[in-house]
């Protein structure tokens, strides 16, 4: 029974390890999405892999607020998204991007966060 113990543990600690590595942008971010009272300003899309900012300058005025360490402005969080690899999905009727999705942030699932990474080149020279 020992030895079905250890088998067992290091995957229920996978898990817990893999949403605590994640990136407290990443953390703040899905927490948001799955605070009820912001849903009039950003919110899961219905398929629950997409999330869609439905105000972006209200968006903007709860970032610092609530999350901490997104940069003040809309123009800030997209770049912050980008770092992470998220795919815009939809624009509003100005062409803004406000629909995003990047695989492993998805609704119900806190523990898969720790799989999205951040872009290994991000600030370093593209040339060779």
């Amino acid at each position: 029974h020992a030895m079905e113990a250890t088998m067992s543990a290091p995957a229920r600690q996978y898990t817990t390890a893999s949403a605590n590595s994640a990136a407290p942008f990443l953390r703040r971010t899905w927490n948001l999405l799955s605070d009820k009272t912001t849903d009039h300003i950003v919110c899961w899309n219905s398929d629950g892999k997409s999330f869609t900012v439905k105000q972006p300058e209200l968006l903007s005025a709860v970032l610092p607020k609530r999350l901490g360490v997104f940069h003040e402005t809309y123009a800030g969080f997209l770049r912050e998204l980008s770092l992470y690899g998220f795919r815009c999905v939809g624009n509003d009727s100005y062409g803004v991007p406000v629909s995003f999705t990047v695989t492993n942030f998805e609704r119900g699932k806190f523990d898969n966060l720790g799989l999205v990474k951040r872009k290994g080149n991000y600030g370093r020279s593209r040339r060779a």
